[in-house]
């Protein structure tokens, strides 16, 4: 009954996203996308991609299931969904050994199934408001726990590629569970193995508000590549970040603040490969 109630509303999200976004005016994502005819390499251009801007939309391959949505509808995952999507088809060849982070019932992992050997790590206890209980795995290896404990059912070593949606600006800030973190996924990476994460930030008036896992990596890892600079982003007319519209119908209900004093929540995607060092 509640995983009924739960696509049910879902889908009068997406049915009311679309009637919204031909009001709002503006193409579809999915119409940025086909309308764009030379699109820009991610990986080879990382540090163009280092946080979300409006322009990346037309580089993306979107999602059916985010085809219709418009910037001035998309949340933040829509975003971080396409943008993780297109890394892995342009970059990661079919058949590699892929790890989700925290993906709960992941989209991604959906879309990607057939073509990878996919594994979910989420300790399913509700953390960022993700899913409580165990579901069934359809198509990829769940394994029910966090990143940071060096859970053995995952073994050193053995994955081409890591990534997450949304989950590091949930981790604890100490510095152990840093520590455990950054080492744990350093384990799990095979050699030249690469990680990727879509990391929720706030920008606020004079500052940046983002997870310290960020620039701890940045200052210890010399492959890590982002950009965490307020005044880069604060003037940056390109910068997307999560609109009005997005923000009341998905988000105020938990936060119970006006968007302006709670400040603008932005995508930081920071990339990094297995640190041999």
């Amino acid at each position: 009954m509640r995983k009924r109630l739960s696509l049910s509303l879902k889908k009068i999200h997406n049915i009311t996203d679309v009637m919204v976004g031909k009001v709002l005016g503006g193409k579809s994502l999915g119409q940025l996308s086909a309308a764009c005819a030379k699109k820009m390499p991610i990986h080879e251009n990382i540090d163009s991609f280092a946080y979300a801007k409006k322009s990346h939309f037309q580089h993306f391959e979107i999602p059916k299931v985010h085809a219709n949505q418009t910037l001035k509808t998309a949340d933040m995952k829509v975003y971080q969904d396409a943008f993780i999507f297109t890394y892995i088809k342009q970059n990661i060849k079919p058949g590699a050994k892929l790890l989700e982070i925290g993906g709960g019932q992941s989209r991604v992992i959906q879309l990607l199934y057939d073509s990878y050997e996919i594994w979910n790590l989420d300790k399913l206890e509700g953390s960022g408001f993700g899913p409580k209980h165990p579901y069934d795995p359809h198509g990829h290896v769940l394994v029910q726990d966090y990143i940071g404990a060096f859970n053995q059912e995952l073994e050193d070593h053995s994955f081409d590629f890591i990534y997450s949606i949304s989950t590091i600006e949930h981790f604890p800030h100490d510095e152990e569970t840093l520590d455990n973190c950054i080492a744990d996924i350093n384990r799990l990476l095979a050699p030249g193995g690469r990680s990727l994460h879509c990391v929720d930030a706030l920008l606020k008036p004079g500052m940046l508000e983002v997870h310290p896992l960020l620039p701890k990596v940045l200052k210890e890892n010399k492959t890590a590549r982002t950009i965490l600079d307020y005044d880069t982003m604060a003037n940056d007319d390109d910068l997307w970040s999560l609109p009005f519209y997005a923000y009341y119908t998905r988000y105020f209900h938990l936060t119970k603040k006006r968007l302006k004093p709670f400040g603008k929540p932005i995508t930081i995607n920071i990339y990094w490969e297995q640190n041999n060092q």
